[in-house]
């Protein structure tokens, strides 16, 4: 009897581990889709963020602790990772535009759950407070508010401070190396940083007398890989991955290795192999007995068990039907939303493709028609220093070479559309390039308009062409004065900055360059005009496209040329009926 019941146990648990490593092997869909893939799947992590990933001064490789958890989920499952290290901010973007499949290590966050979709915590990251030794004036993290913080561009920070509403002035980086040296040399007044990849970088560059933590961590991020929204199959493929060195004990493997094991963690680990050994022990116990009591009750019930059983396959038939029926309804609006988005991101790259061809032909033509005009100003400057005043030909002379200056200004128009002239970059506050053009401003309106200036009191620093900028901004201006009525007309420019993020560029219409998430310089130009049509949002800027009969349709072309010149872009904000609002959103200076 002792003898059965010790098989019995072993078939148990043999059963038990054969349906655990089923349950972790691929399915033909994942299998599918690594075969169209060339069996790869292609991971974005950052460049600089040891001991997680990070590319070895010594000799040169991509390593780390999810770098080696990566290679060894592919050798198990069977695929080819491909890594390719960049900024964190890049490889979220580089992520989402569906140039890379994965991301290596990511907070999870309810904001970044609206873009990403995540696997099961990889690693636990506390973050803190870091500051320069010497300071004594933070120890909370209310101390930070109107401080100076230096951070990783696109780090969970960012989220967690705005969520406790304290306001602070970013300085952005590319790294927590280069945010920390910024402490350390007192350009920033404090970093909130990954502990174990600040320490790293303290320890490594010798800063232990110059850094200090302050307090407990603020928060302790779940480190986790995550695909772009709705990438379900690359999901499941790292979840089993991720499950398999979970229960095979690689995963605290690696991070003895790298992190070390400290003596209580030893302790903890022992006592959890002795309750789950415990619990083997009672879960096979009781099965052995459960299956005792139903054999010596087998023959009374058997009649009523066939009767059960075929009962409980008609209800499980029946529920995996409606399971069946609900899923095909979740996977049809799925289906219906990854395709808009698609199209939306056809027609995005298609109008991008057309400014683009645009832009380049407009380049072209004009710098060929510039040196066409050079030579003909030329010959007609010659011929007028060589024929009397007082002649016709003189005075036909001097109206061609009129037409030809205001020819070149046009030319000078299209350069601008193209991003192609040449800028004279220079530190400036867009307060003071408001204030240039006051002047030009309240000429056009023939005070017959009511046009409110709005600034913030604290200067706003960018780096740009002030000439170009300001041609560029009149131009936005002088549309909304001929936008808006000639008795109650309403014009408001503001000065300020702001925090613009994927999702409210999505919900308007922009033109330049494609924006990161992050804090801009903005001039909003609002007015109570018409409106504009959403038909006809797409094609203001496009060159020589107007609406009035005397237009040219060069001023707003050539004013998004030089905005994308200086590295930001024009949002719209318009509907018949309630006038428009543009705002030119710019990068701030570094200097």
């Amino acid at each position: 009897m002792r003898l059965k019941s010790f098989l019995l146990c072993l078939i148990v648990i043999a059963l038990f581990t054969g349906c655990t490593k089923a349950e972790l092997s691929l399915n033909i869909d994942e299998i599918t889709w690594l075969k169209k893939n060339n069996m790869e799947i292609v991971f974005v992590g950052q460049i600089n963020y040891p001991p997680f990933e990070f590319i070895s001064d010594e000799r040169g490789d991509y390593t780390g602790m999810a770098i080696e958890l990566i290679r060894w989920m592919g050798t198990e499952l069977g695929f080819t990772p491909v890594f390719k290290p960049m900024t964190f901010a890049s490889a979220q973007q580089t992520v989402l535009n569906g140039k890379a499949d994965a991301l290596t290590g990511i907070f999870e966050s309810p904001q970044r759950k609206l873009l990403f979709d995540f696997t099961d915590e990889v690693f636990s990251v506390p973050a803190s407070i870091f500051i320069h030794s010497d300071r004594t004036d933070i120890i909370t993290v209310q101390d930070l508010a109107h401080k100076k913080i230096s951070v990783q561009r696109g780090d969970y920070a960012i989220e967690y401070l705005k969520q406790q509403n304290i306001p602070v002035e970013w300085i952005y980086t590319d790294d927590f190396k280069t945010a920390i040296e910024y402490v350390a040399q007192g350009k920033a007044d404090a970093n909130i940083g990954d502990e174990q990849i600040v320490l790293y970088h303290i320890y490594k560059n010798n800063l232990q007398q110059v850094i200090k933590k302050i307090g407990e961590p603020l928060y302790v991020g779940k480190d986790c890989m995550a695909v772009a929204k709705g990438n379900a199959i690359v999901l499941s493929i790292l979840q089993k991955g991720l499950q398999r060195a979970y229960k095979s004990g690689v995963l605290e493997q690696i991070y003895q290795k790298w992190l070390g094991l400290s003596y209580s963690v030893k302790v903890k680990q022992e006592w959890s192999t002795t309750i789950t050994v415990i619990i083997a022990i009672l879960l096979g116990l009781i099965i052995v007995s459960s299956f005792w009591i139903i054999q010596l009750r087998a023959t009374v019930q058997k009649k009523t068990r066939e009767i059960q059983k075929v009962n409980n396959s008609l209800q499980s038939l029946n529920q995996q039907l409606i399971q069946a029926n609900e899923q095909l309804v979740i996977d049809l609006k799925e289906h219906r939303r990854l395709e808009e988005e698609r199209k939306n991101v056809e027609l995005k790259i298609e109008k991008i493709q057309k400014f683009e061809s645009l832009a380049l032909m407009a380049s072209s033509v004009a710098h060929d028609f510039n040196n066409y005009l050079t030579g003909i100003l030329g010959n007609i400057e010659l011929a007028l220093s060589e024929i009397s005043a007082d002649t016709h030909a003189y005075k036909a002379l001097q109206e061609s070479r009129n037409i030809a200056l205001q020819s070149r200004e046009l030319i000078h128009s299209m350069l601008d559309f193209a991003g192609s002239t040449s800028l004279r970059l220079e530190t400036l506050t867009i307060q003071s390039l408001i204030n240039d053009i006051k002047p030009l401003i309240e000429t056009s309106t023939k005070h017959q308009h009511i046009v409110e200036y709005i600034f913030d009191e604290k200067p706003i620093t960018i780096k740009g062409d002030k000439s170009q900028l300001k041609q560029s901004i009149f131009n936005i201006v002088l549309n909304a004065i001929e936008a808006v009525p000639s008795t109650n007309g309403k014009i408001t420019i503001t000065c300020t900055r702001k925090e613009i993020s994927l999702d409210y560029l999505s919900r308007y219409f922009h033109a330049g360059i494609e924006l990161y998430s992050g804090e801009y310089a903005l001039i909003i130009v609002e007015d109570n005009g018409p409106g504009i049509p959403k038909s006809m949002l797409s094609k203001i800027f496009d060159p020589f496209f107007s609406t009035k009969k005397s237009g040219r349709g060069i001023g707003l072309s050539s004013s998004m040329g030089i905005i994308k010149a200086h590295g930001g872009c024009i949002i719209v904000d318009s509907e018949p009926g309630r006038g428009s609002q543009f705002s030119v959103a710019l990068p701030f200076s570094n200097t």
